[in-house]
């Protein structure tokens, strides 16, 4: 009798857990929805689409299709231009969304798409041309594969990877895919110039820091000081000062560059208003403000901002010290230049015939400068680098 009622009860679970099982498998289906494929999301009048509807990556083969709630074959063909929205049903499972087909005639002109670079790196922007025959197309709409629609005719990466685009409008046939690689930038390694996406070596023996200077008495060089007046209406004196780093091939003829890549980083230093000596670079980072600077290759040249400069310290032992340390860390998106080692200073850098128009403005307790733009218009290169004797030779 035992035995009898140890199966009955065994029957019982059995059914119980098999009947458990079957509702959670429909549960689970319940819970799965539809997602509709087709051959092709283009497709000219009286060609047909093949249509493949899935439920989590598995094919349900006898799910329905629609098209304006109306039930349609697979395949179905189209017999009239349009655009038409497909969607999917089948008891036990959510709705599809829809896919959108478009129906053109065999006798209307293709789109054609292309773009002027294929290969860019990030943060650098492309442009879209489209035409159909011999004539040029207006306000076409752009997109990538992932429906992100371009804004005019200009797109810029903002990340690496590939790419797709194509463009359509009404009474056109939709263009093919165009294709744009975008690749991620070459990265600033140390004691290295960047620019233009290439990577220069500097040469440690031919990093310099100077003093601007104006001619005195005797052709003596003097190191030259500069007055502002911020708008509380305080006058602040300093002097100017740049740091020149160099590749290892670099060459100049006159002041074009013709190998290689040159860094140049300005800072200022707050000087006492009456000075007898200069204060240089190093003594007081409280007095020093860093500006901006120019990184010149033979074919690029880029501005470097003051948001730029991460790092500009320099160590000397003296006003002129042939092994002085500089630190140097200036990056943005296009250019960079990272080096830590030796400098030479103090070198003069005469200005004194110098038609540049130097502005400052200080704000935010000095943390801001601006040069004006004819600053930066001429980058010159001195033929001979000539040593200051004292920091005492200043301008007064």
């Amino acid at each position: 009798m035992k035995k009898i009622l140890m199966l009955f009860l065994l029957g019982i679970s059995s059914f119980f857990l098999w009947t458990c099982s079957k509702d959670s498998d429909s549960d689970e289906r319940e819970n799965a929805k539809l997602f509709v494929e087709v051959n092709a999301y283009e497709v000219k009048v009286g060609e047909k689409v093949y249509f493949t509807v899935t439920a989590n990556n598995i094919a349900i083969k006898d799910a329905k299709l629609y098209m304006r709630e109306q039930q349609i074959s697979n395949p179905y063909q189209f017999k009239e231009e349009g655009v038409y929205n497909v969607f999917a049903r089948k008891s036990g499972y959510d709705q599809s969304e829809n896919v959108t087909i478009r129906v053109v005639s065999d006798n209307i002109q293709a789109i054609d798409l292309t773009v002027d670079k294929s290969s860019i790196y990030v943060g650098e922007t492309v442009t879209f041309s489209a035409k159909a025959g011999n004539d040029i197309l207006s306000n076409v709409t752009i997109k990538d594969q992932n429906g992100s629609q371009v804004e005019g005719v200009k797109w810029t990466a903002n990340q690496s990877g590939k790419f797709k685009f194509v463009a359509t409008k009404d009474g056109y046939k939709m263009s093919r895919t165009v294709g744009v690689e975008v690749k991620e930038r070459p990265k600033g390694e140390p004691n290295t110039i960047y620019i233009n996406n290439k990577v220069y070596k500097i040469d440690a023996n031919r990093t310099l820091l100077y003093a601007e200077t104006i001619k005195g008495a005797d052709d003596v060089d003097l190191v030259k000081l500069n007055k502002t007046t911020t708008s509380e209406g305080e006058v602040i004196t300093f002097a100017t000062y740049f740091i020149d780093v160099v590749s290892e091939d670099f060459a100049v003829e006159g002041n074009t560059v013709v190998s290689g890549a040159i860094a140049r980083i300005w800072k200022v230093i707050i000087q006492e208003e009456n000075p007898e000596v200069a204060i240089y670079p190093g003594e007081n980072e409280m007095l020093e403000i860093d500006l901006q600077g120019l990184i010149v290759s033979s074919d690029h040249q880029e501005t470097m901002n003051t948001n730029d400069i991460k790092k500009f310290s320099v160590l000397l032992r003296d006003f002129i010290d042939h092994n002085g340390f500089v630190s140097l860390n200036v990056i943005n998106t296009f250019a960079g230049v990272i080096y830590d080692g030796r400098v030479q200073s103090m070198m003069s850098y005469d200005v004194t015939e110098s038609r540049a128009n130097l502005s400052l403005e200080f704000k935010d307790n000095r943390k801001t400068v601006q040069f004006s733009k004819d600053y930066f218009k001429t980058l010159t290169f001195p033929k001979e680098y000539k040593k200051l004797e004292s920091r005492k030779l200043l301008s007064k």
